[in-house]
């Protein structure tokens, strides 16, 4: 079951636009852009998201802000216990810079701003565009406090098996009928949009004659409100974030057959969207029953464990294939040590190890300086008493 179900006014049907969602509920005629809001309800706790946040998102007109303009913004914000989305469309370029105004002063309140691809590309056309009002305009972007979701949702990519982390890929988990999405909401939450030059036609259409009732304003403010939407279903996964930090688990529990080790933690709760998947080669990671369940093969022999520190504080010794610390290699005769490198700055270690694509993991034991994997230690009595040690090797691995 979904940590949200959604919920809409009256028992209307949420994608249902000649009966609810398109009415126009306001048009503002203090400046010269058409406001249309609409209203749907979500529950009060939307996991990443809270009442006090903003939706943001924007539509250009091209990718470079050179050249091409903001012609659409919408804006979602929590009043009167349901979640507001407005969508503001300017009537041509000339008006963007009166859409960067309202955008200002929403955003001037100080509030945090939700949003999707800000650092990769929104936070910085709009900043370009700020730059034709004042360098001032620009630069009050800086303080805003930003939830990137493309950011955010990037460490989950693996456990929900994504592509990439488009919005339209993370959109087509909530397509899936089985999960507990009515369908028409799943359907569209993963349904066709306007792509790039198809969203810049029917603007081109909307802009020649300005008509609030033709099917192309329709269509624009359909997008918009999709794209405000998505926001509020990608804040529900907050709940996989929270598996990756290890706070779903209730127990976990291990079996070593010699060869593997397989892991088993029970979970808090269930996982709709989460996706079977080989975090390396070999390994496995499943979730059933209640149960997360991870198998990984077991090494053994020789790996490389690469010290703390600079390796200019090191010295290697080639006939034993290790390195020192400076403090002791100065009783070493010069003829059998040289400064150590990154790749020699290392000590053998033997014995049965597990892998995992956590690079960071501490201490560093690695097979080669470049090696994709890093490995921890197989060892079981010293797991008894420091059970820490075995979830964070199970985080690292989601």
């Amino acid at each position: 079951m979904l940590p949200h179900k959604i919920q809409v006014h009256a028992g209307t049907d949420l994608f249902d636009r000649e009966k609810f969602l398109v009415k126009i509920l306001s048009v503002k005629e203090t400046f010269p852009m058409l406001i249309l809001d609409s209203i749907l309800t979500w529950p009060e706790d939307t996991g990443l998201i809270t009442e006090a946040d903003i939706l943001l998102n924007i539509e250009t007109t091209g990718l470079s802000p050179a050249s091409a303009f903001i012609c659409m913004a919408g804006l979602g914000r929590f009043e009167g216990g349901h979640w507001q989305l407005t969508t503001m469309i300017t009537e041509g370029q000339a008006e963007e810079g009166e859409l960067l105004n309202q955008i200002l002063a929403i955003l001037s309140a100080g509030r945090r701003i939700v949003t999707f691809a800000w650092q990769s590309f929104a936070g910085r056309f709009l900043r370009e565009r700020l730059l034709n009002l004042s360098e001032e305009a620009a630069g009050s972007l800086s303080h805003l406090t930003v939830l990137d979701l493309q950011v955010e949702l990037s460490g989950i990519r693996r456990l929900l098996g994504l592509a990439d982390m488009k919005r339209e890929s993370i959109m087509q988990l909530f397509a899936d009928k089985s999960l507990s999405l009515h369908a028409d909401e799943a359907r569209q939450a993963g349904g066709e949009i306007l792509r790039g030059r198809e969203l810049v036609g029917v603007y081109a259409v909307w802009e020649l004659k300005q008509d609030p009732e033709m099917p192309e304003a329709r269509l624009l403010i359909r997008h918009s409100e999709r794209d405000l939407w998505s926001l509020l279903l990608m804040g529900s996964l907050s709940l996989y974030l929270q598996l990756r930090a290890g706070l779903l688990f209730n127990s976990l529990t291990w079996h070593d057959d010699g060869s593997s080790l397989t892991l088993e933690a029970e979970l808090a709760g269930e996982l709709p969207l989460f996706k079977a998947c080989e975090p390396f080669p070999g390994g496995t990671i499943c979730h059933e029953d209640g149960y997360l369940r991870v198998k990984v093969p077991v090494y053994e022999g020789t790996l490389r464990l690469y010290l703390p520190g600079r390796p200019s504080d090191y010295y290697y010794l080639p006939l034993e294939d290790r390195a020192i610390h400076k403090s002791v290699a100065m009783g070493v005769d010069k003829a059998y040590r040289k400064r150590a490198s990154a790749a020699t700055c290392y000590q053998p270690v033997s014995g049965r190890f597990i892998p995992s694509p956590d690079l960071t993991l501490v201490p560093l034991i690695r097979e080669h300086e470049k090696s994709s994997l890093c490995y921890l230690r197989v060892e079981p009595e010293k797991w008894l008493r420091q059970p820490e040690i075995l979830r964070a090797y199970l985080c690292s691995l989601l």
